[in-house]
């Protein structure tokens, strides 16, 4: 698992992105689409230029008005997120700032939400093999002595190789 990376990073597009928007391209990423959002924070699909990769990029929702315990649950969840070790949970490559607002980019999972698959009718083995990498996952952060607050269908993305 890589390091995590802590910096501020330069701006490239608009200097003002507006609360739940990003600029087109800052530092080394190029923003692609927003693809989701909840209630801590934005997250985008992003191409890394130096990987040439794509990445999500969740950024801090209202980090003006947020507090500072907030913003240090978002930081401390990035620190945390970078020292697990599994499968089913994404690598985080990198936190910082950008105009004030802490993001963190990781690894980006092609695929669909547990919420869309729920209706497509898998297969009992389907259903299980996913429940068991979810609940691996989620023991691989519960032995970090983390505790994700907000697992629900919506926040689970099954890989298309999964």
């Amino acid at each position: 698992m890589s390091d995590l990376a802590e910096k501020k990073t330069e701006v490239v597009g608009p200097p003002e992105p507006g609360p739940q928007d990003l600029p087109p391209a800052f530092g080394d990423y190029e923003v692609l689409e927003r693809i989701g959002a909840g209630g801590m924070g934005v997250v985008h699909r992003a191409r890394s230029r130096s990987l040439s990769r794509m990445v999500a990029i969740k950024v801090l929702k209202d980090a003006g008005n947020a507090s500072g315990a907030v913003v240090s649950r978002f930081l401390q969840e990035a620190r945390a997120l970078a020292r697990v070790a599994h499968p089913g949970v994404d690598r985080v490559l990198e936190v910082g700032e950008l105009l004030g607002r802490p993001f963190l980019a990781m690894e980006y999972v092609e695929g669909s939400t547990l919420k869309r698959l729920m209706g497509k009718g898998l297969s009992l083995e389907r259903r299980l093999a996913i429940f068991r990498r979810l609940l691996g996952a989620v023991s691989a952060i519960h032995d970090l002595g983390v505790m994700h607050r907000d697992i629900k269908p919506e926040n689970v993305i099954v890989g298309a190789d999964d």
